[in-house]
């Protein structure tokens, strides 16, 4: 399948087959966590909708659809306890249609994420000069060894596809996005991974389709913290991150098409490891 999808709804992106950036950041951990994840990646992605990425989805819709996003949304009433009959009842109307249940705190800080990212002039310019939650499918080849070479479909969710220049966006959400704080995160949830993915992702597909929305080279992380007074950071990975980052993920790729091929889907060593403080903890 190869596609540049710019309407395709979440969830039909959720099921549809190929290989995206989360799967290869599960094989990083190792293939039984990788093969966990996709025997149950539907059921966790509802679950992770519901709880630990709510907010992150939350923000992407705001920013993205606002309007859309709002009619999504009710407030908890402060007094209201789901151990009730009474709040149970008002949860279950309200889940019924479709409604997104947050507390006043959990609207104040998304409404103030949201704020800062539009007025961030930076930010905005890259989501108003884009497509967003663009969904990208395409295919690559996969050399095993001499001899032995297969072709993988990979798919990935571009949250803003600028059709000029040789950048597209991702918008994140951060405990800490300070630089020295998100360059942590970009190793700990695989984004230098994620970005050379990404870009390599898009570039193929628009070859193969015969369009032209520019090469692609950059990947810039949009980046807003979770409390206040809510900062926006853009970063860029440079040259040596994404070389590290495009090495990695293709040898991560190649190991889950030999585990797949096989079905040997090994966990972590079993062996005891000594493990060091990082480089960093050592300089602070």
């Amino acid at each position: 399948m190869i596609d540049i999808n710019f309407t395709m709804p979440f969830e039909q992106y959720a099921k549809a087959e190929g290989v995206n950036s989360s799967l290869l950041k599960e094989m990083r951990r190792s293939p039984a966590h990788a093969r966990y994840y996709i025997q149950s990646r539907l059921e966790e992605d509802n679950k992770r909708e519901a709880t630990a990425l709510k907010l992150g989805r939350l923000v992407h819709k705001f920013v993205h659809e606002p309007a859309i996003a709002m009619d999504g949304l009710v407030v908890k009433p402060e007094s209201m306890k789901f151990s009730t009959n009474e709040g149970k009842a008002w949860r279950d109307e309200q889940e019924n249609q479709g409604k997104h249940i947050i507390t006043q705190d959990e609207r104040d800080q998304l409404l103030g994420m949201v704020s800062s990212v539009l007025n961030c002039k930076s930010a905005r310019e890259f989501i108003e000069a884009s497509y967003c939650e663009t969904s990208v499918f395409c295919e690559t080849k996969v050399r095993l060894d001499r001899d032995d070479e297969t072709t993988v479909t990979l798919k990935a969710r571009v949250d803003q596809l600028i059709t000029r220049g040789n950048a597209i966006a991702d918008l994140k959400t951060a405990a800490d996005a300070s630089p020295h704080g998100f360059s942590k995160a970009m190793w700990d949830f695989g984004y230098y991974m994620q970005a050379p993915f990404y870009v390599d992702a898009v570039n193929n597909a628009q070859q193969a389709l015969g369009k032209d929305y520019g090469h692609k080279k950059l990947m810039v992380f949009i980046v807003v913290e979770k409390t206040p007074p809510y900062p926006v950071y853009l970063y860029c990975p440079d040259t040596e991150a994404m070389k590290r980052g495009r090495s990695d993920y293709k040898a991560l790729l190649a190991q889950y098409v030999r585990c797949k091929r096989e079905d040997r889907w090994p966990g972590p060593p079993a062996d005891i490891t000594h493990l060091s403080l990082p480089r960093w903890a050592n300089a602070a």
